[in-house]
């Protein structure tokens, strides 16, 4: 691409002037001087650039008329470790600035459509973030007697109710305030699974178990298999990337293979806080099986106060009043037969708040910032405007100069004898020198 492309001169009320639309690149030597007498085209010469690793590049697009008189059209300035990204939402943001706060050029009307337009998409946009992103459905792994208070995607000002879905019965509640642990009420959950655990693969367990609670494990296998014991999602998410890692885990301690005929490996834990805990078999030899046992005695929350919602059911919908204190705590059945149980929330949108905010704020900053533009900004003044069908290139135009070279032989329809010879150099004004005559030409 060449560094500048000069348009052909353009005659505006009477006066002739060259207009060039540049775009400069600091990577390259190559340019057309400004208010050039070279054809079109002549600027399109090669551009070798320079390379510059970790420079910024700076480009620009404007059109020169003289030196002095340099309207920028877009400029924009980048470096080689910018993300993308970035670039793309710093120029959006610019964009938008420089159209509500008169950097730009153009009418007030134009001005204020613009506003309209990129507050109606951001009002969409962000309205949809939040209520699909912030507020959506919610997936996560619970397992039998879990019992649980749901944190995450919820809110009673964007919420009007809460849907649950689990692939084993439970119990729901809504509370208002905080839920303390029952001193006295215990629950005693006994399992015991066997899995077939692939060559350099894993399987897992996982209980949210409250404090005060207390377990044992008891596992065997019939090839080597080691066991983690891990605290807390985030922990186990960094150990499932870095299988080394030595800080993810509270315990690991090999299975013992004797095939689960004479011993199990027994693990025993008391619980100090509040969270999830996974019990992973990592095999790092042979294709085998494992046989894990857990008892664990489970303290439970104080219901007392709570309205129960649901009742040994798959699914149920929970409305809560708006901006208060109300939450939502389930109860897995202990009678679910699965490992490993998926549950799914969804916060049923307050219509009235999404109204409120992304229609009638939008609206309300829109009116605003309208009214701003009206005041500060000014319609730019019609003789400083160079109308776009000025400024359009005419490949097939034939320049000045050719016109006023044109000769009768060529142009008049009512002369029938051709021009003299003589006549045709004395009225050319290009030719600075009297040609010989016709005759001194023919003796020759």
């Amino acid at each position: 691409m060449s560094s500048k492309d000069t348009f052909s001169r353009i005659t505006t009320g009477g006066e002739e002037s060259s207009y060039n639309i540049c775009l400069q690149h600091p990577a390259t030597d190559s340019g057309c001087c400004q208010g050039s007498a070279r054809p079109v085209n002549s600027c399109n010469d090669t551009i070798s650039s320079r390379a510059r690793p970790n420079s910024s590049i700076s480009t620009s697009v404007y059109i020169s008329g003289t030196p002095d008189s340099n309207r920028v059209l877009c400029s924009h300035t980048s470096s080689s470790n910018s993300h993308p990204f970035a670039v793309c939402v710093c120029s959006m943001c610019t964009t938008l600035w420089g159209y509500i706060f008169c950097f730009n050029k153009m009418s007030r009307h134009k001005r204020t459509k613009v506003l309209w337009m990129w507050i109606s998409v951001l009002s969409i946009f962000i309205g949809l973030g939040i209520a699909l992103g912030a507020f959506g459905i919610n997936k996560f792994e619970t397992a039998p007697m879990d019992m649980r208070i749901i944190n995450h995607k919820y809110s009673t000002s964007f919420c009007h109710s809460l849907s649950l879905q689990s692939d084993a019965r439970f119990r729901a509640y809504r509370f208002t305030g905080n839920l303390n642990i029952s001193p006295s009420k215990r629950h005693i959950f006994d399992h015991e699974y066997t899995r077939f655990v692939e060559s350099g693969d894993y399987i897992y367990f996982n209980y949210y178990i409250l404090n005060d609670s207390s377990f044992s494990l008891a596992s065997c296998s019939d090839d080597f298999v080691q066991l983690y014991i891990i605290k807390g999602q985030g922990f186990f998410d960094q150990w499932k990337t870095n299988k080394n890692c030595s800080d993810c885990y509270l315990a690991t301690k090999p299975v013992n293979t004797n095939g689960c005929f004479l011993h199990y490996n027994n693990y025993s834990l008391s619980i100090q806080e509040t969270d999830t805990y996974y019990f992973v078999f990592m095999n790092r030899k042979a294709s085998t099986w494992v046989t894990a046992r857990f008892h664990i005695i489970r303290t439970v929350y104080d219901l007392n106060g709570t309205t129960r919602m649901c009742n040994s059911k798959l699914g149920c919908r929970i409305p809560v009043e708006y901006n208060t204190d109300q939450r939502i705590v389930y109860h897995i059945s202990p009678e679910s037969t699965y490992s490993t149980v998926d549950m799914y929330s969804k916060c049923e949108a307050r219509l009235s708040i999404y109204l409120s905010i992304f229609v009638l704020g939008s609206a309300l900053v829109g009116l605003t910032l309208t009214s701003i533009i009206y005041i500060v900004c000014s319609d730019p003044k019609s003789e400083t405007i160079l109308p776009e069908s000025d400024v359009s290139l005419i490949i097939n135009q034939l320049p000045d100069s050719m016109l006023e070279e044109r000769t009768p032989l060529l142009w008049e329809k009512g002369s029938a004898d051709p021009p003299k010879y003589d006549d045709i150099f004395h009225k050319s004004i290009r030719c600075p020198v009297r040609p010989p005559a016709y005759e001194e030409i023919d003796k020759a």
